[in-house]
């Protein structure tokens, strides 16, 4: 009776990584969350994220994209219908900064409706967790990335990083172009090293672990004050 909604979005992240990256991820997170907490599923991923679908967009920076009102009421009709399916937690994990408030109303906006009743709806600020990803990759783990733990670009001055890079190369090693960037020289990010697929997919495991176990510890916290 617990299910996931996860949502990511299409974007530009540089050359070598594909648009959809967070869509990437999530299947990955979504799947290790969902088993950690034990009788959970994972609705289909969100795929497309808010923003302002009538301005020019150029080629691979963002998009397609749905309005934020559009988006609100997306999220609220996911909800309502996971409600409608029997599931009474229902919680919403974002992997893009700009879907953290439409989640947040959605949620808040069938709590309003059902007061609880029989399900409850959370959006759990605690999976987007990059800052804290980024401090234990370059604090614990001891990787000296190039890239401030708040930013959203490294050295190599683009939207790519070495945590979301290692996730998806446990997902598909070809959605991080990892073959063609060995082949022209360029399999690193913010002057970390990627050329050996093995370490970067151990890490990766690491990285999702990690993810896992804060998203899952604010889950059971949310759980406790029902």
């Amino acid at each position: 009776t617990t299910a996931l909604v996860l949502t990511g979005g299409v974007e530009s992240n540089g050359p070598y990584l594909a648009a959809g990256k967070h869509n990437y991820s999530n299947a990955v997170m979504g799947e290790a969350i969902a088993r950690e907490l034990g009788n959970t599923l994972v609705a289909p991923i969100v795929t497309l994220e808010p923003g302002r679908p009538g301005r020019d967009v150029s080629i691979g920076s963002t998009g397609p994209m749905v309005s934020q009102g559009t988006y609100v009421a997306w999220l609220t009709d996911i909800g309502d219908s996971l409600r409608g399916m029997g599931f009474t937690e229902i919680y919403y994990l974002g992997d893009s900064g700009g879907n953290q408030r439409g989640q947040q109303a959605a949620a808040d906006s069938l709590n309003a409706k059902y007061g609880g009743d029989p399900a409850v709806f959370h959006h759990v600020a605690e999976f987007y967790n990059h800052t804290q990803v980024r401090q234990y990759i370059q604090e614990e783990l001891g990787i000296p990335e190039e890239m401030e733990s708040g930013a959203s670009r490294g050295s190599d001055g683009i939207h790519d990083e070495l945590s979301i890079t290692s996730i998806l190369s446990v997902y598909d090693p070809e959605v991080i172009r990892h073959d063609q960037r060995l082949a022209a020289d360029l399999a690193s990010i913010n002057g970390i090293d990627i050329s050996d697929l093995e370490w970067t997919r151990e890490l990766g495991e690491k990285v999702v672990a990690f993810r896992t176990g804060l998203t899952v510890d604010a889950i059971r916290e949310l759980r406790s004050t029902r």
